[in-house]
């Protein structure tokens, strides 16, 4: 099968007059059979066959096979033509013998018991994520009914009605196919089709054409942040974690040197006084006891900052307002002998 298909990305499809099928109805309707099914056989395994041109051929081939007896090939080649069009009916002017149209009656009675559905291919265009990003498009083979697909064209060009490449992929029944545009072909608007195609690069249908292609706009690449970087919110809500922390341990010291302190005092003040030698350590005292309110409120207010704003960083940059956002506040608070904050939230 890929021995065949590497014949597809050689030889691009040629629009055919009429398949080289000119005068086999002159040759049918001077009985040559066994010519028509020449012409229709080199006509077949050429390249540039449109559907049109396949249903055509397959018509003569069964018509000439029937008319010599070989009806069971008749009927194979009409089932193959109403797998690719299943409205053909012969022209009620034409006039046929009977045993000549008994094999087409019977690939329609086949094709009917078989419940299939004809060749068929669909598309859904999708927008490109960048104009630099690697482009792959997808294509539904929705029905192959006696195997007739071997792979699946995309044709494509930067501008419409502009010069066509084109893309070949092997096939292995219904499915979904994905052909992936060659590296450097894309960066900019994309006007393509699809075509679905046999061993021999006959279209057996197509999605999409030359005067009607499907649309694919390029949009900006929208710039990624560094994988390193660290946005403005991050940077602060760290150093503002680690300036809190520090102003918690500074006032964690100083409240074990008041502690140590004080135990002192309250041994050498017994008595309700204190030896004149001892005064300075009292004032030593209400300094490390006010240093020690004063580093334990300012660290637990500016470590509750550097939580809230990390924490809002993690919020993937979601509008204050909108659904989902949360708005946060820290209000510093004083008194008497303490020092704190407060943290104020209101959710959305």
């Amino acid at each position: 099968m890929r021995g065949m298909l590497s014949l597809l990305f050689m030889v691009p499809a040629i629009a055919s007059a009429g398949g080289g099928l000119q005068n086999v109805e002159r040759l049918f309707d001077e009985m040559e059979y066994e010519e028509v099914l020449e012409v229709v056989e080199r006509a077949l395994t050429s390249a540039g066959m449109g559907p049109e041109d396949l249903v055509a051929a397959y018509r003569w081939k069964g018509l000439s096979l029937s008319s010599l007896g070989r009806l069971q090939e008749a009927v194979t080649a009409f089932v193959e033509l109403l797998s690719i069009d299943p409205s053909f009916s012969i022209p009620e002017d034409d006039v046929y013998s009977p045993p000549q149209l008994l094999p087409f009656y019977r690939a329609v009675k086949v094709s009917g018991e078989m419940g299939h559905e004809p060749i068929g291919l669909s598309h859904t265009p999708t927008k490109r994520v960048g104009a630099a990003a690697v482009l792959a498009l997808e294509v539904l083979v929705r029905a192959d009914p006696v195997g007739m697909i071997q792979g699946v064209i995309l044709r494509y060009s930067g501008e419409e009605a502009g010069e066509e490449r084109h893309v070949a992929v092997p096939v292995e029944g219904p499915g979904v196919v994905r052909v992936s545009l060659p590296v450097g072909s894309g960066g900019g608007d994309l006007y393509y089709r699809f075509e679905a195609v046999n061993g021999h690069g006959g279209v057996l249908a197509r999605c999409g054409s030359r005067d009607d292609p499907f649309y694919l706009k390029a949009v900006a690449e929208i710039e990624a942040p560094a994988e390193d970087g660290e946005s403005a919110l991050s940077t602060w809500g760290w150093v503002a974690s680690g300036v809190g922390g520090a102003l918690l341990a500074g006032g964690a010291v100083c409240g074990g040197l008041a502690l140590s302190l004080d135990g002192d005092l309250s041994e050498s003040c017994s008595g309700g006084g204190c030896p004149a030698g001892r005064a300075g350590d009292l004032d030593r005292l209400d300094a490390l006891v006010f240093s020690t309110d004063v580093l334990l409120g300012a660290g637990t207010a500016v470590l509750l900052v550097g939580v809230v704003l990390l924490f809002l960083d993690g919020g993937g940059g979601v509008p204050m307002g909108a659904e989902g956002s949360v708005s946060v506040s820290v209000v510093p608070s004083a008194g008497e002998g303490a020092f704190g904050a407060s943290v104020m939230g209101r959710f959305w």
